[in-house]
């Protein structure tokens, strides 16, 4: 069997970039797909990837495809399979740039801190434990933000965090002020809208 696709262990649902790995077999199943963005023409036709959780549906725009590596622990370089929470801005600057100068060639799109990222992982055969890379942004789909909030703004609501009570109630206050509307009748019996 040829197993099925997997985050790193170390990821959360609150991590800026989520690595899945997949084996690329030659029935063309799992990641064997992904192989073909190390064609710039393949990218310029396929310059999205869809990745829904549970919490929210997304988009991600291709950032970059490239050919690594895994290194020796005592190898002092940026490893792309390292990179999942940044520490702070200059960490997560710092993962853009190396993203950007392994690209086989440049897609246009960058990152910006906040920004979450997908890395999708497969075996190359390039060199001894190689890897070919896809790392794409998530897009700021407005449809989507208006649709779900992240579940860390859930988590801490449900904790009593007030702030994201309030965000929580900003993001329902539609909804909440129609589901709080209710026909009436006054002695007359004409019908009139009130809030319950």
């Amino acid at each position: 069997t040829a197993g099925t696709p997997f985050m790193d262990a170390k990821c959360e649902i609150d991590s800026d970039n989520y690595i899945i790995y997949g084996h690329n077999m030659k029935n063309g199943t799992m990641f064997r797909e992904i192989l073909q963005y190390a064609n710039k023409s393949y990218w310029q036709e396929h310059p999205m990837i869809r990745f829904d959780t549970l919490y929210e549906q997304g988009k991600y725009e291709v950032l970059a495809a490239f050919y690594d590596r895994v290194y020796y622990a005592d190898e002092n370089c940026f490893k792309f399979y390292r990179f999942i929470k940044a520490a702070d801005k200059a960490d997560y600057d710092n993962a853009i740039q190396n993203y950007k100068e392994k690209s086989l060639y440049d897609t246009g799109v960058t990152a910006e801190y906040g920004d979450k990222l997908i890395t999708l992982v497969t075996c190359s055969y390039h060199e001894e434990h190689g890897r070919f890379v896809v790392v794409a942004r998530q897009m700021n789909n407005n449809l989507n933000n208006a649709r779900l909030l992240p579940f860390t703004v859930i988590q801490k609501a449900a904790g009593g965090d007030v702030e994201a009570i309030n965000t929580v109630l900003k993001h329902y206050a539609g909804y909440i002020a129609k589901l709080s509307l209710r026909e009436l009748y006054d002695e007359y019996g004409n019908p009139h809208l009130c809030v319950d």
